[in-house]
């Protein structure tokens, strides 16, 4: 598990595709928090992942991780 502190997030990501995210873990994101909740939307539940940066360097657009 990784140590850090919540101060240490620099920005902060919202998504809910698994691949999208497991894509921006490798590319140094973290997870912050993963919710699955129903939807009255679809047809089944729906996962919110937030991501968070701790470099000090500026990420990758959303779209350089699909």
């Amino acid at each position: 598990m990784a140590e850090f502190l919540i101060s240490d997030v620099k920005k902060v990501r919202e998504l809910n595709q698994a691949h999208v995210v497991n894509k921006h873990v490798e590319g140094g994101w973290v997870v912050l928090s993963a919710v699955t909740a129903a939807s009255r939307e679809s047809d089944g539940p729906v996962s919110r992942y937030i991501l968070g940066w701790l470099g000090d360097e500026e990420p990758l657009p959303e779209h350089k991780y699909v």
